[in-house]
């Protein structure tokens, strides 16, 4: 069973602090430990058959025998780097086509398929197909397509949601390496003679910039041709270094808009306080000629109301110089009545309060 050689695949390979499979990695993230791992495994088919209820088909030996001696398992072993893998894979095929009898002309009348997310390996069945038409092979998405078209009312929901987490699913195994894989890749670099540390350093960082597909073509590359590899590894190295270098110019180049910003925004903080500065010693000018205009306002004011007393009592002066006795006698006269001496005691005091304003 597949599953259960991934589980021992896992188990040989578990590390508590850095995991490479993707099974390992799940245990960190629950908190089981291998113990954990080595039971779950080893009644994996219990748990899938009775917990999940699948059924579990059993190939007859016969078949696996016929299977093996297909010309498909030496082909595609030629393209993989795992050559065990190729037999499951090409006797998974064979044995829907062999359930279904004939070929088929419509993926309607498909009663058996072979379920995979491996695109290569459908392009592989439909290359090799004795009959061109509808593979023995269906992706996921394409399988659930067939079941919502079947019947679009019938759990449309469901079918939609579960086609869109496997197309995400489909997206991120293509593009993104799984830790099984870059431990194959750091096996893989580790295998080829002359690389110097600094460049195995570089080879491991381009992982973040390389697709799962990228990186598992390298590794069938190195099992094939480790010469030619050297080569491949080389060109990595060169384009990873390029990359850094415009990655670095990028950064300087953003700091440095960044700082240019930063001082034209100080510039203009400048700018604007001198403004403001200026602003605020205009409006003191303005306050402090106010007031000078203000008080240069009550001085003539004064002046004026200095000048027409004078006037006036330059005019009873000179008009009294002639008049002297007759008028002090009614001047004292008035003065000495009651009403007299009071309004000439309101007319000092108000004579008194405007030259003082």
């Amino acid at each position: 069973m597949n599953l259960a050689m991934s589980f021992s695949n896992a188990v040989d390979s578990y590390n508590n602090k850095q995991p490479i499979t993707t099974i390992n990695d799940a245990c960190l993230r629950l908190g089981k430990n291998k113990a954990w791992l080595i039971n779950i495994g080893a009644k994996i088919e219990e748990y899938v058959c009775q917990t999940l209820k699948i059924s579990k088909e059993n190939i007859l030996t016969s078949l696996l025998e016929k299977f093996e001696k297909s010309p498909d398992v030496k082909a595609l072993k030629e393209t993989r780097k795992r050559k065990g893998n190729a037999f499951h894979d090409v006797a998974a095929y064979l044995f829907v086509r062999e359930q279904r009898g004939a070929p088929i002309s419509s993926f309607q009348k498909g009663k058996y398929w072979f379920v995979t997310t491996n695109y290569d390996l459908l392009l592989f069945n439909k290359e090799h197909a004795p009959v061109k038409g509808i593979t023995e092979i269906a992706l996921p998405d394409a399988l659930t397509s067939m079941l919502w078209l079947k019947d679009p009312a019938k759990l449309a929901f469901q079918v939609k949601k579960a086609g869109l987490r496997e197309l995400m699913a489909t997206t991120l195994n293509e593009e993104i390496a799984s830790k099984e894989l870059i431990g194959e890749f750091e096996a893989a670099i580790s295998s080829l003679d002359d690389v110097s540390e600094e460049d195995y350093h570089i080879l491991l960082e381009s992982v973040a910039c390389q697709s799962a597909k990228k990186i598992a073509n390298f590794n069938e590359l190195v099992a094939q041709d480790k010469n030619l590899a050297k080569q491949q590894a080389i060109s990595i190295v060169e384009k990873e270094k390029t990359r850094k270098v415009k990655q670095a110019q990028k950064i300087k180049e953003a700091q440095d808009a960044q700082k240019q910003e930063a001082d034209n925004n100080a510039i203009l903080s400048q700018r604007i306080k001198a403004l403001e500065d200026y602003q605020n010693q205009s409006k003191t000018e303005i306050e402090k000629l106010s007031m000078l205009l203000k008080k240069q306002k009550k001085t003539m004011l004064k002046a004026a109301i200095g000048l027409i007393i004078a006037i006036i009592l330059g005019y009873f002066a000179f008009w009294g110089f002639t008049n002297f006795s007759t008028i002090l006698s009614r001047i004292i006269n008035v003065i000495l009545s009651g009403g007299g001496l009071w309004g000439f005691g309101s007319f000092l005091i108000n004579l008194y309060k405007s030259i003082v304003k």
